[in-house]
């Protein structure tokens, strides 16, 4: 009987192993699905706002297109039209616009 009863009893490490195992699992897919990906991304546009040069024409986060015109350590000067020109933050470029875009 004591041999029965110790076959049925469970090893409390048992439990832990089986609910840690599953959220262990789950975090690992989620970074894969949500963060790798938008940490890739993230550093993807910081690459493409380093290479800005003046003469790139780029789109702002605002939807404006325009020039680079002089560039500082954290600021790009952007012409939008004639006599007109912005000064905003790297972070403030989309993108830079290429000439098949263009067209």
């Amino acid at each position: 009987m004591l041999a029965l009863a110790l076959q049925q009893a469970t090893s409390p490490f048992a439990e832990i192993g089986g609910t840690i195992v599953p959220l262990v699992l789950m975090m690992g897919v989620a970074w894969l699905i949500l963060i790798r990906p938008a940490q890739k991304q993230r550093k993807e546009q910081e690459e493409m706002r380093g290479a800005i040069k003046a003469g790139d024409e780029v789109l702002t986060i605002g939807g404006i297109f325009g020039v680079v015109t002089k560039l500082r350590d954290d600021r790009v000067h952007v012409k939008v039209a004639d006599g007109v020109q912005v000064e905003l933050s790297r972070n403030a470029i989309s993108s830079v616009v290429t000439k098949q875009e263009r067209e």
